[in-house]
């Protein structure tokens, strides 16, 4: 398969796939998760952000907004909140 097959195949899967009625802007755990590894902390902060809405208690979230904000120019003590929070929740789950 060449290279253009594949950037078409790729291309189709997301036509299909995709639902038009959703917003472009929403944000995916996938897409947060890519950018928190590649060291976009800026943007996989205010995309934690939009998932934490609906899912305070999830540890990982909770853990991964206050590495963001310790990894910025934000003001660093609001990571210890997040932190913290994820802490407890993970000693919950133990």
């Amino acid at each position: 398969m060449n290279i253009n097959s594949l950037i078409l195949l790729i291309y189709l899967q997301l036509i299909i796939f995709y639902p038009f009625e959703q917003s472009f802007s929403q944000v995916t755990n996938t897409e947060a998760n890519y950018n928190f590894e590649i060291g976009n902390f800026d943007i996989a902060l205010k995309q934690y952000f939009k998932i934490y809405k609906k899912d305070k208690e999830n540890p990982l979230y909770n853990y991964r907004i206050g590495v963001c904000y310790l990894n910025t120019d934000i003001d660093k003590p609001l990571a210890i909140p997040y932190l913290n929070y994820s802490k407890c929740l993970f000693e919950e789950k133990i």
